[in-house]
């Protein structure tokens, strides 16, 4: 159980004990990840290809009459699910005529999409790998792509790459590719000072910036396999670097505990200490610096031709759901969740 004391002001220094303790409490001791739902509805899997890469992908087929195909590419650290309402605009009070395929992959090395034998993933090679899902997996032709926060370099290296392929790209961050690969890799800002004559709005705005992630990029990039040690290790100490994080982002003009339950938290928590890839999903910041080096592909093994005709039930449905270590944070013995298809 956690064993830091708590201090007084401790809120001054990001996560305190008081918010993290009672979490920890009800995760050992209440918290039940079935009736919290597996956080992957109906997973299908696709495993192989150059150097084995495991691929786990969600797929909606839409209601409506011509659908579009979407690609949506999470980013970290949530794993690939959410916005399924497209797949089905009729029954939120949309048109039905705008309606998507929707498909929703867990880039590798993250949850689901593990293990990882390679140690050079990064966007521009992960490009590769969901437009081979996209095209010879799910048999589209022409796909519309979402990217947010790490899926958004994913994003624009697949509007780069594959431009006769992609209808059109929305990013939910402004991410070009190739914007880590200068001298200051580790920074926000190239080592640039705030400018002298910046308004007091802009200068508060950078500073708000820096805070929220400037140690999270620096520390990511550059102690990513330090800091995993003692993620993978500990389970308190992997939700405590994972909630600040999700508190931050989740949900910034709200009230993040409102929006999100303890069970939604925990049953990510859960996922990724299930399936020990807090350590490979880490490594994809400090391989952003990398050069794009040469393609990487996925092969479903039970399919090697493609799909007659596109659609999302163009591949065999196969269930990869493993168990978490344990129900609750887990002990050190606890085996790994199983890996195969």
């Amino acid at each position: 159980m956690l064993r830091r004391p708590g201090q007084k002001g401790e809120e001054h220094y990001s996560l305190s004990t008081a918010y993290l303790k009672p979490l920890v409490e009800y995760w050992a001791d209440g918290f039940d990840w079935r009736a919290a739902g597996d956080p992957v509805e109906r997973p299908r899997r696709v495993q192989g290809g150059d150097r084995r890469h495991p691929v786990h992908f969600v797929c909606k087929p839409t209601k409506g009459p011509n659908p579009t195909p979407l690609l949506i590419l999470h980013g970290w650290p949530w794993p690939g699910e959410f916005s399924y309402p497209l797949a089905d605009p009729a029954a939120h009070g949309g048109d039905p005529a705008d309606a998507f395929d929707v498909i929703v992959p867990t880039l590798p090395g993250f949850a689901w999409s593990t293990p990882v034998t390679r140690g050079d993933l990064n966007y521009w090679k992960i490009a590769d790998i969901v437009h081979q899902l996209m095209t010879d997996v799910l048999g589209y032709d022409r796909y519309g792509s979402l990217g947010s926060d790490y899926g958004a370099l994913v994003n624009s290296a697949l509007g780069h790459k594959y431009d006769d392929s992609v209808i059109a790209l929305h990013h939910g961050h402004d991410l070009p590719p190739g914007m880590f690969q200068h001298d200051r890799f580790w920074g926000l800002t190239a080592g640039a000072p705030i400018p002298a004559d910046a308004s007091p709005e802009l200068r508060a705005g950078i500073l708000k910036l820096q805070a929220m992630y400037a140690s999270h990029v620096a520390v990511h990039m550059l102690d990513a396999s330090t800091l995993t040690h003692g993620l993978n290790d500990s389970p308190i100490g992997m939700l405590a670097w994972l909630l600040p994080r999700w508190k931050k982002w989740g949900d910034k003009k709200n009230d993040f505990d409102a929006g999100f339950s303890r069970d939604f938290i925990l049953a990510r928590a859960t996922v990724f200490w299930g399936t020990q890839s807090i350590g490979t999903s880490i490594p994809m910041y400090r391989n952003a610096v990398r050069p794009p080096g040469h393609r990487c592909t996925i092969a479903a093994p039970w399919s090697n031709r493609r799909p007659a005709s596109p659609s999302c039930s163009a591949t065999s449905t196969r269930q990869a759901s493993p168990q978490p270590r344990n129900a609750s944070p887990p002990s050190r013995t606890a085996p790994p969740a199983p890996r195969s298809t």
